[in-house]
């Protein structure tokens, strides 16, 4: 049974490896930063305590439910994405686009937190 040898490393794949790893040090870095803005609005739901909930004015159980999906999808959104990097680099696909969509989630889920507790960053 012949054995057939893997391809040489072409310079693009090179060049998909370094700027993959750079984007996911990036993503990283933007996690971080994420994660510690959406920590920041962890103070409205300490805010709500002793507050009877009404509607959408001071309901601690939303405040909390919305960080804690916040802050999931921003975690996950780094690790999954590195993930698939280290999957796809070792399968020889082109993947440097990968931690570009991990930045984009980790950045559409801190939007989406701030949207969701908007009426109560008014008040």
């Amino acid at each position: 049974m012949p054995t057939t040898t893997p391809p040489a490393r072409t310079p693009l794949r090179i060049l998909d490896l370094i700027v993959g790893i750079v984007l996911l040090i990036i993503g990283a870095l933007t996690g971080f930063v994420m994660l510690a803005l959406i920590g920041q609005f962890s103070g409205l739901a300490e805010a709500c305590e002793g507050v009877a909930a009404e509607g959408l004015s001071c309901d601690g159980g939303y405040l909390n439910v919305t960080l804690i999906i916040g802050t999931a999808i921003v975690v996950f959104g780094w690790f999954l994405t590195a993930g698939f990097f280290v999957v796809r680099i070792l399968r020889r696909q082109l993947a440097f686009w990968l931690p570009i969509v991990g930045i984009v989630s980790i950045l559409a889920a801190y939007y989406v937190v701030a949207i969701l507790l908007q009426p109560y960053l008014a008040t």
